[in-house]
């Protein structure tokens, strides 16, 4: 199990700062736009593109960013519970419900992708390109956050049972 973890570790790490990376460049991407488009309004001119292509950048950073968030502990919860147990009843009960995030997570992959490849023949209003990337970033996004729940799946049961980690070695 201390193999896999460290695998699952390395790879959520690298995708992390890949992503960190990726949501850098579309912030700076979407300032951009905005800044532009507001310069403009300003001196009475207008891009109608701008808009609609800095929902779509916000979209694809937030769900990016909701998987660097998920692996930081960053996501907005109810954890009154998991402090008032004893350590093993809250280990146990964070396990239970990663396991049930993986669940949700892979059937909202699946069927997200299904709705975007729905959007294929779906133009945007003002920018000429498919419905079907924006709407690509719902099961890309799942699927990084999926990646790191995995990876923290797999450290707390490692933290969880430690002898069941070394004796796998």
């Amino acid at each position: 199990m201390g193999k896999l973890v460290d695998v699952l570790k390395r790879i959520s790490d690298i995708l992390e700062k890949f992503v960190g990376y990726i949501c850098m460049v579309l912030v700076a991407v979407m300032l951009t736009v905005v800044m532009v488009q507001v310069t403009l309004r300003a001196a009475r001119a207008s891009v109608p593109w701008s808009e609609e292509l800095s929902r779509m950048l916000l979209i694809w950073i937030g769900m990016l960013g909701a998987g660097i968030a998920a692996k930081n502990g960053l996501h907005v919860g109810v954890d009154f519970l998991i402090t008032v147990l004893p350590r093993k009843l809250s280990q146990i009960l964070s396990i239970l419900i990663k396991g049930t995030l993986v669940w949700f997570l892979f059937f909202f992959a699946k069927y997200s992708l299904q709705a975007a490849e729905g959007a294929l023949r779906v133009k945007a209003t003002t920018i000429e390109i498919t419905m079907y990337f924006p709407k690509l970033a719902l099961p890309v996004g799942s699927v990084l956050i999926l990646i790191h729940i995995i990876y923290l799946l797999a450290a707390e049961i490692q933290d969880l049972f430690p002898r069941a980690g070394k004796e796998a070695l």
